[in-house]
C-alpha cells in the first residue's frame, strides 16, 4: 500500500511539474513570436532606408560616370580639331 501511495504522489508531482513546464514553454514561444515580429518590422524598415539611400547614390555614380565620359569625349574632339 505504501508503494501505491508513493507512486500516486510521485505521479501527481510529475504531472504538476510537466504542466508548469508546458505553460512556461508556451509563454516563451509567444514571446519569441512577438520578438520575431518586431525584428521583421525592423528589418523591413532597414531595407527601406537602405533602398532610399542606395537609389540617390546610384544616380550620383551614373551622373559622375556620364560627366567623365563627356569630358573624355570633349577632350578627344578637341584633340582631333587641334590635329587638323
Amino acid at each position: 500500500m505504501d508503494y501505491q501511495l508513493l507512486l500516486i504522489l510521485l505521479l501527481s508531482v510529475l504531472t504538476v511539474n510537466m504542466l508548469v513546464v508546458g505553460f512556461y514553454i508556451i509563454a516563451t514561444l509567444k514571446d519569441l513570436r512577438q520578438t520575431l515580429s518586431k525584428l521583421n518590422t525592423v528589418l523591413d524598415d532597414t531595407s527601406s532606408i537602405v533602398h532610399n539611400v542606395a537609389n540617390p547614390l546610384a544616380f550620383i555614380t551614373t551622373m559622375v560616370t556620364s560627366i567623365t565620359k563627356a569630358i573624355s569625349s570633349a577632350k578627344s574632339v578637341t584633340s582631333l580639331r587641334g590635329e587638323r
